[in-house]
């Protein structure tokens, strides 16, 4: 029996290290591909569609990947070439790509919050401009603002915690249903699958 155990134990972690091995080379591949369609597209002078594919480097994050930082660079640079709402735009792509790869790990907090802080500032300005509202009113408009703002992009930490955990109990109960044969291992993949979905959802 012990036996029996440690080979479904062993088989299993080879197929966790595998899958998630390949998850990993698929998600290099996707870093260098739009990683050099970015930098095709600011040759070209396509800034917007150059910030899109820099985007989809950020969203394809594998830890200590050099096209993280480079990307994040990159949107950076181009941030500051522009004006008015396409700087808007690009700090907003910027601020919700790096959102939307935290989960209980928060990568980049500190570039976060440097670019929470200049999307505050910038939404001031134009909506005073926009609505000639007087300069007088500044603090107040950016206390808003910073409210607004601060609270569209604010994942809930017990979701996000439930994310990876769920989605590692559905596909062990998944391995362990296949390897044992056993119906009530399939319905504990069916329920981690469900909390898996409902924590993308709520995080």
């Amino acid at each position: 029996m012990k036996i029996k155990i440690l080979k479904a134990f062993y088989t299993g972690l080879v197929l966790l290290s595998v899958m998630f091995l390949s998850l990993i080379y698929k998600n290099y591949n996707l870093q260098k591909e739009f990683y050099e369609k970015g930098n095709s597209l600011k040759q070209e002078n396509k800034l917007i569609p150059a910030i899109d594919a820099y985007e989809r480097v950020i969203l394809a994050y594998i830890p200590l990947s050099p096209y993280n930082n480079k990307a994040i660079s990159e949107i950076q640079n181009l941030c500051e070439k522009l004006t008015s709402y396409d700087r808007l735009y690009c700090l907003e792509t910027l601020k919700a790509a790096l959102f939307q790869i935290q989960s209980f790990y928060q990568p980049y907090s500190q570039i976060k919050e440097k670019t929470t802080e200049e999307i505050i500032k910038l939404r001031t300005q134009l909506y005073m401009k926009d609505l000639n509202i007087p300069q007088a009113k500044e603090k107040e408009i950016f206390s808003i603002m910073d409210e607004i703002t601060r609270k569209e992009f604010n994942p809930d930490k017990f979701w996000s915690f439930l994310v990876p955990i769920t989605l590692i109990g559905w596909v062990g109960l998944v391995i362990a249903g296949i390897w044992y044969r056993k119906v009530y291992y399939f319905l504990g993949a069916g329920i981690s699958f469900i909390i898996w979905i409902i924590s993308l959802y709520m995080a």
